[in-house]
């Protein structure tokens, strides 16, 4: 875990917060917090090793996996490729290994579009690349508890679909990153953002 944010880097964590639990994903850090009426309370913060997902283009379309993965939730999702950032690796190391593994794919010109964080009570990053003129350069290399499927749609379709789809995990935040924060709302600009036309 030693990729994770440092206490003295997430949320001014009091000086007593203590580790409550640390394990391979997440580290639960518990202090004593002064109320307004000066009483105290116990106050907890998850924090989560980062993650990365791309955004993969290749020939005009998106691509993207329709998955299956072992665990409490068993049924089929759409994701971008991506994953879990492994010590000593930084983001874009992690988003190049993804796409080869996840995808057998590589590009040579990757684009950080934005951070995201989802509360202050849940301190992980996930960060966003966009991955262009991606291209074939290997077979999938997948980890028993995952099967996946690449599939992929023209970037218009992509944009009005996927984030929408039921079947899309982090719908929410793809709605929000791709169609609001990233894109100013314009899905035209947004096509544009991945085709590189528009910095």
């Amino acid at each position: 875990m030693d990729n994770m944010t440092r206490k003295q880097k997430m949320a001014k964590l009091p000086d007593d917060a203590m580790v409550a639990h640390s394990g391979y994903l997440f580290r639960i850090w518990q202090w004593t917090q002064v109320l307004f009426d000066k009483s105290t309370s116990r106050f907890e913060l998850c924090e989560c090793r980062g993650a990365v997902l791309v955004i993969a283009e290749m020939g005009g379309n998106i691509h993207f996996t329709r998955q299956r993965q072992s665990g409490l939730v068993k049924t089929e999702f759409n994701s971008l490729f991506g994953g879990y950032i492994d010590d000593g690796e930084t983001p874009l190391a992690t988003g190049k290994r993804e796409l080869l593994e996840e995808g057998g794919m590589e590009s040579d010109d990757w684009e950080l579009i934005c951070e995201y964080n989802p509360n202050d009570k849940f301190a992980k990053t996930d960060y966003y690349y966009i991955a262009r003129n991606c291209r074939i350069a290997g077979t999938q290399k997948l980890d028993a508890a995952e099967k996946i499927k690449v599939v992929n749609l023209p970037m218009d379709e992509f944009f009005r679909t996927i984030p929408f789809d039921k079947k899309t995990r982090d719908g929410q935040v793809l709605r929000s990153i791709l169609c609001t924060e990233f894109s100013g709302g314009d899905m035209l600009r947004a096509v544009q953002l991945i085709k590189g036309n528009q910095k």
